[in-house]
């Protein structure tokens, strides 16, 4: 089917993916920004580091008691050296565990015992529990140097679209500034504002599509952080546990104080830390609730110069070669009939498989649903007469007054064009 100059199908197939904001330009050439997720990946990776000295602190917390320990343990050995075992003037008193010498012999066991409490507890603390933070310490800092990762490939792949997205602006920008110079002068195929718009549109539905990859990685990113730190968290817990485990038992006063540190950490929820981070920081974060629709772009400079609209388009079957085909047609005001395989190509890879410049061309009668057109194909796709003879197409349409319509544009195109040509020669020859 045919349409006199079709509505813009492409602003349809990017308003379907979001229409949350709209990018626009001030200039003709001014570069079409998008998504950046650099923000949201630095706050995390601040995240990040702020758990690593959290882990950091307690680590030389621990570190300094074990030292402390150690210490406590050569403290205790100089002490059992005051202690006499046995007691040289044992023979004066009762040798019994009830008496005199009994009361020495205990404060020398339970003396030497206490050097072997303190350095089980200085070996405890740095095979056990000082283990167990370095290695939280190693995935914390694997996370961070993923995140990294992470955030330059994707800001690589956005900024390679969108330097694809601006490299196709400025080529329809020059074009049309061209082609309102020229007067009428031919228009080279591959500088058709037609075919660039076109082109452009490919563009930024590429750019929209890794931008919203890129977002909905950095969603599942910020998702699992959640998870990552209800992991440290119980990880701090089960150290704090194993800490009071090792040191409860020496002192009574001090199982006091590491009972409390244990009950102060074990009150914390593990989800508790993240939800208040979340609530501080809820500007710079993204929303937790399923992705909203991406923001794409619906308009973007000389999308709608008149050089872009076509004066007519639609289906028409075209035999040529032997070969029967049906085909989508634009006829463009730059004075090319352009011939796509399939109308979704006109979105997805906006090159024709056949041009025709109209000035060279000729057409023939309406003889029931079908015309022709003699002329020289200059696509770029031209695989079957690639020298560029002149051949003959005969279009069919769907109905008599469908084949007048496209008769009388193509004719007018035509003339229109040959004319054109004919007056930018007179004025070269004078």
């Amino acid at each position: 089917m045919s349409a006199i100059i079709a509505p813009d199908e492409y602003s349809q197939q990017l308003a379907a993916l979001g229409d949350d904001s709209v990018s626009r330009c001030s200039t003709d050439e001014e570069t079409i920004l998008g998504y950046d997720s650099g923000e949201t990946i630095d706050i995390l990776l601040e995240r990040l580091s702020a758990w690593k000295h959290v882990c950091e602190y307690l680590y030389s917390y621990i570190s300094a008691t074990a030292k402390a320990q150690k210490s406590q343990s050569r403290e205790y050995e100089t002490i059992l050296k005051s202690v006499s075992y046995p007691l040289e003037e044992g023979h004066h008193f009762k040798p019994s565990t009830d008496g005199v010498a009994g009361l020495f012999e205990n404060i020398y066991t339970n003396t030497k015992e206490m050097v072997k409490v303190y350095a089980l507890a200085e070996r405890n603390l740095n095979d056990s529990v000082l283990l167990m933070l370095e290695r939280l310490l190693k995935e914390i800092k694997s996370e961070a140097k993923q995140l990294k990762v992470d955030k330059s490939n994707g800001a690589n792949l956005i900024a390679k679209a969108w330097r694809a997205t601006q490299k196709h602006i400025i080529l329809l920008a020059k074009s049309t500034r061209s082609y309102d110079a020229s007067t009428g002068n031919k228009v080279e195929q591959s500088h058709d504002p037609y075919l660039l718009r076109q082109g452009v549109h490919s563009k930024l539905i590429e750019q929209a599509t890794k931008e919203k990859d890129d977002r909905q990685e950095n969603q599942e990113i910020q998702e699992s952080f959640l998870w990552f730190e209800m992991h440290i968290l119980q990880t701090v817990q089960c150290v704090i546990a194993k800490f009071f485990q090792f040191m409860g038992g020496q002192l009574d006063h001090q199982r006091a104080m590491y009972g409390d540190i244990l009950g102060t950490a074990q009150l914390i929820h593990p989800d508790l830390e993240w939800f208040s981070f979340v609530e501080r920081k809820n500007a710079a974060l993204l929303d937790p609730e399923p992705l909203r629709r991406l923001s794409v772009y619906s308009t973007f400079p000389n999308k709608d110069h008149r050089a872009t609209k076509p004066i007519i388009e639609g289906d028409l079957e075209c035999h040529c070669h032997g070969i029967t085909k049906e085909c989508h047609y634009v006829v463009t005001r730059a004075g090319y009939l352009h011939g796509f395989g399939r109308n979704k190509e006109l979105y997805q890879q906006p090159v024709p498989e056949m041009s025709l410049y109209l000035a060279n061309c000729s057409i023939g009668p309406v003889n029931d649903l079908n015309f022709s057109v003699q002329g020289v194909n200059v696509s770029s796709r031209n695989s079957v007469n690639p020298f560029h003879t002149t051949t003959k197409f005969i279009f069919r349409a769907q109905s008599t007054d469908e084949a007048e319509r496209w008769h009388s544009a193509i004719d007018a195109a035509i003339r229109h064009s040959t004319s054109s040509l004919l007056a930018t020669a007179d004025t070269e020859a004078v």
